[in-house]
């Protein structure tokens, strides 16, 4: 946890004083970034699905109903990391409009 905290924090500090100095550069750091941080948290997912499987043995809920809720999670977790690249892109319009598609995919 705390690698994945420095990480955000230099990767923070770095795209700061980056879009100071050039902006075409600064959009490479923040994709690059947000990149290693999301690879960094894999271990932690890991860990997650581990558990959720171990529960699912233990508990005698349907696997369908868990596989539903799991893909619910998944698709929600995808829209809201898509939306945020839209938003640090600055198509704010876009970013809505995913939204909205997520939210309709997840009802559907």
């Amino acid at each position: 946890m705390i690698k994945i905290v420095l990480i955000v924090l230099i990767s923070g500090i770095l795209c700061f004083y980056l879009k100071n100095v050039n902006s075409e550069i600064f959009s490479i750091c923040l994709i690059a970034s947000g990149l290693l941080i999301f690879f960094e948290t894999f271990s932690y997912l890991a860990n997650t699905f581990d558990f959720i499987r171990e529960l699912i043995d233990a508990s005698e809920i349907d696997r369908q109903i868990i596989k539903i809720v799991i893909k619910i999670t998944l698709i929600g977790i995808l829209v809201e990391l898509s939306a945020s690249l839209l938003n640090d892109f600055g198509l704010n319009s876009l970013s809505i409009k995913t939204i909205l598609i997520g939210k309709i995919i997840i009802i559907s």
